[in-house]
């Protein structure tokens, strides 16, 4: 059996706002997103930042939804996408798009500082 660990991260200060495991089943990813953005219904405006494989048209239905902005990744190689340029003229997209890589160094960051310990061990 495989597992997937899934984070929902809060953009301003990169806090891990949400986090849950769920069984790899092709689906998870965006079923995990999907369940973590609706327990956090908050007042203000609300964005997702995601890569291209949550472009599916059913998920980017479902985010706006919940009354959250999809910040996708377009897909390139010209193929067409789920996003009309309303997102993607703001501002805020390009950050959105900018802290998932945030993301990726925090968890370096993180495996850098365990890594002596266990060394050691």
């Amino acid at each position: 059996m495989s597992y997937l660990g899934h984070t929902l991260i809060e953009n301003r200060n990169g806090f891990i706002a949400a986090a849950m495991v769920t069984h790899a089943d092709g689906y998870a990813e965006r079923d995990a997103a999907l369940s973590m953005l609706a327990e956090k219904q908050q007042d203000r405006a609300r964005t997702v930042g995601a890569d291209k494989a949550y472009g599916s048209k059913d998920f980017v239905c479902a985010v706006r939804e919940l009354d959250v902005t999809p910040h996708i990744t377009k897909n390139g190689n010209n193929r067409s996408s789920n996003l009309d340029r309303r997102p993607t003229r703001q501002p805020g997209y390009a950050i959105s798009l900018s802290r998932r890589w945030l993301f990726v160094f925090s968890c370096a960051a993180h495996n850098l500082i365990r890594l002596p310990k266990l060394i050691a061990q």
